[in-house]
């Protein structure tokens, strides 16, 4: 059987020492590729549930999951439910599944909103709607009562007081003047009485009276057989009173 060459020999050295060194090469190109390509594209991870986290315990949740947390100061969101300072909004939502590296976007909220009352004591009923409506209150309840601190349909006293804050509450509590006071009399008992007389009592005393005529009895002269309202009853000098007088006399 003839021998191999030398040159023979070492050419198969050669090409077996080649072709190693090559798939070496290759081996590695392609195992830093996949693992830069694993490091590129992150792992999956699941997004924390923020709501109601301070920055501090926020920033620590997100970075623990691999994440980057970016906070929203463009512009104050007013809450009266998340306290000052604390997470209101994230972007993306909890529980989604996202590739690590990826940023989650937070806003903190600015606390309950701040509203200064307006003083409306002195105005008209309709004139306070307008201020606290520019104020962005509302007029809550509205309470009439006679006063004659204040004309009729005025503010008397407000609730909140001018200057405080709203806070929590759902609206401004009003107190209008329905006017001064009505003087209220006790109704005489005219039953009986001669009608001359008691009519110059009611004129003095600037009363409304209606006359109205029976006839029941010639003897008993120009007398009052009714009154409207009854002796006793309340009565003030803007209302009528009636009197029935006997015709025959």
């Amino acid at each position: 059987m003839a021998r191999k060459s030398p040159f023979i020999k070492w050419l198969w050295i050669f090409t077996l020492v080649g072709l190693g060194v090559v798939l070496f090469a290759g081996g590695g190109i392609i195992g830093t590729w996949l693992f830069l390509k694993s490091r590129v594209k992150g792992h999956a991870v699941t997004i924390p549930d923020l709501y109601g986290l301070s920055e501090q315990e926020a920033r620590k949740r997100v970075e623990d999951e691999g994440l980057v947390l970016i906070v929203d100061q463009s512009k104050d969101v007013n809450s009266s439910v998340i306290p000052e300072g604390k997470v209101l909004l994230q972007i993306p939502r909890p529980k989604r599944v996202v590739k690590s590296g990826r940023q989650v976007e937070i806003t903190l909220s600015a606390g309950p909103k701040v509203t200064l009352t307006p003083n409306v004591c002195g105005k008209t009923a309709g004139f306070a709607d307008v201020l606290l409506k520019q104020a962005e209150i509302s007029t809550a309840v509205v309470s009439r009562t006679p006063s004659n601190l204040e004309d009729d349909g005025k503010v008397l006293a407000q609730f909140p007081l001018p200057g405080e804050t709203m806070g929590l509450r759902q609206g401004a509590s009003l107190l209008i003047s329905s006017g001064p006071a009505k003087e209220y009399f006790v109704m005489p008992n005219l039953v009986g009485k001669t009608y001359n007389r008691a009519r110059n009592f009611l004129d003095r005393h600037q009363f409304r009276v209606v006359s109205k005529y029976r006839s029941q009895d010639p003897l008993l002269g120009q007398v009052i057989l009714e009154q409207t309202p009854k002796a006793g009853f309340p009565v003030t000098k803007s209302q009528y009173i009636t009197l029935v007088i006997n015709k025959d006399y």
